[in-house]
């Protein structure tokens, strides 16, 4: 990995070296120097501060590429978090993508099994998640006029993950189906010729959400919009083939070579913290 240490890294960025590479002294110290940084100058955001962090820790350990005790590791960071939902939660301003970049957080420590179990901790946990999905479905309706179709959609394939593992369906239901209707309809309605890039991708994400959510009439609605466009978008056609494969009760391995394209890491992380039972095939290319 040439000069990574001479350049900024990313969270996803990072999880993509542990997925491409098998040198395990490396990844351990990109990661390691990575949390410094973060800690040394209180850089608290998901790209390249301690909410990334915390979330990768999280998901190496659950998928066994780490091996510690995750409550005991992240026990610090739990509270840091927990002060940043609060303020997200109560603040007017907080964006749709800081919302689920918390809820991320939540999901995916709560997927984790620790050595000892803490039922204080996994209340507490389980209590903020809810906080932040209320939040994010109260920012979806108030911008539900103003917020793009790809906005919605990576809304609706979070919450697909969230009701497949830890998140009661009942609480998300209603609006779940109703914003997913409504984005078929929309698509259904669109002449061929009218979609760009960013709808090819928002096709994808409906793909891949109607497969993990199990409901064949929705996949079946999404594959006959996308047999009846062009797909032009680079992005769009490695999604599809993910979504082709894709089974939410099977392990789902892909290959890391299909997204070779400069926004692969974005992708790559989307995917890994987005859909159930699917694991990147490690190779030994380096970013």
């Amino acid at each position: 990995m040439n000069h990574v240490k001479n350049r900024k890294i990313t969270t996803y960025q990072l999880l993509s070296q542990f997925f491409v590479s098998s040198n395990k002294e490396t990844n351990e110290m990109l990661l390691d120097s990575f949390v410094e940084e973060a800690m040394i100058i209180d850089n608290y955001s998901f790209s390249d501060g301690l909410l990334g962090a915390g979330w990768l820790i999280s998901y190496l350990i659950k998928h066994k590429i780490l091996v510690f005790d995750v409550d005991e590791i992240l026990y610090d960071v739990d509270d840091l978090i927990y002060k940043l939902t609060i303020k997200a939660v109560i603040n007017s301003e907080t964006t749709i993508e800081e919302l689920l970049q918390l809820i991320s957080y939540y999901q995916q420590r709560l997927l984790n099994k620790s050595k000892t179990y803490n039922i204080y901790r996994h209340f507490a946990l389980i209590e903020c998640l809810k906080l932040l999905v209320d939040k994010t479905l109260s920012t979806l309706s108030e911008n539900s006029l103003i917020l793009a179709p790809l906005a919605k959609s990576r809304v609706l394939l979070k919450f697909s993950y969230l009701v497949t593992t830890c998140f009661n369906e009942k609480e998300i239901e209603v609006p779940f189906y109703n914003h997913m209707e409504d984005l078929i309809f929309f698509y259904q309605k669109m002449k061929p010729d009218d979609f760009n890039p960013e709808d090819e991708i928002t096709l994808c994400y409906l793909q891949l959400i109607s497969k993990q959510y199990a409901n064949p009439y929705w996949v079946n609605c999404v594959t006959e919009i996308i047999k009846s466009i062009e797909i032009q978008n680079q992005v769009a056609s490695s999604l599809i083939k993910v979504a082709d494969i894709y089974n939410p009760n099977e392990d789902n391995y892909v290959s890391i070579e299909l997204f070779d394209f400069i926004q692969k890491y974005d992708v790559i992380f989307l995917l890994a913290n987005n859909l159930k039972s699917l694991t990147f095939k490690q190779t030994e290319l380096l970013i």
